[in-house]
């Protein structure tokens, strides 16, 4: 998966987008991906202390032009180990890029979370992960996990994440040739396996 971002995915996206952004949603999972890429915290401008609640969500004037640097002229957006993205993360992510390209693109806030006005109106976003990873932690907070009980915040950043338009899934992808590693491979990747998850 990672090879096919770096090597293929990565570079016809710079073909067609003078600006791509490039995230992940921890350090490692970023300096696994690409040299460029930044956490989705970083670039949603989300301290320690933020509170995920909508209505603090809304950016100053020095959040909007380090923003402006960042993503809002971008056409293109990669995601990586979206499986270990939080939902309320997602939604906060979305929300203050459709802040941060309003201006530029014409953008009505109260639309952020339809399909065709995710992440800004962004002309392309790929969210890339396993989905036989570990969650984050804690598991409730995952963007596939129960919405019962969740916040408004988690349920907009699942169903946005439910709504997109297309989802590919590797079979035979594995980096290495022994009998014994493929067989665990396949009864971890097994119905069984995945049904325990």
């Amino acid at each position: 998966k990672t090879t096919i971002m770096q090597k293929v995915v990565v570079p016809v996206l710079e073909i067609f987008f003078t600006k791509i952004v490039l995230t992940a949603p921890s350090n490692r999972a970023a300096r696994g991906f690409h040299p460029r890429v930044n956490t989705m915290h970083s670039l949603a401008c989300m301290l320690p202390q933020d509170s995920f609640r909508t209505a603090q969500l809304k950016i100053t004037a020095r959040m909007r032009k380090r923003m402006g640097a960042n993503q809002t002229h971008a056409g293109a957006w990669v995601h990586d180990e979206v499986m270990q993205t939080s939902a309320k993360l997602f939604h906060a992510a979305a929300l203050r890029t459709t802040y941060a390209r309003q201006d530029v693109y014409k953008l009505k806030i109260g639309k952020y979370a339809q399909p065709c006005e995710n992440f800004g109106r962004i002309s392309f976003f790929a969210a890339c992960g396993d989905h036989l990873q570990l969650p984050p932690v804690p598991k409730s907070t995952s963007l596939i996990a129960s919405l019962e009980g969740t916040s408004d915040e988690h349920k907009v950043g699942a169903k946005m994440f439910a709504n997109f338009d297309f989802l590919s899934e590797m079979h035979a992808m594995n980096r290495f040739t022994g009998p014994t590693l493929i067989a665990i491979l396949q009864k971890m990747r097994g119905p069984k396996a995945a049904a325990k998850l």
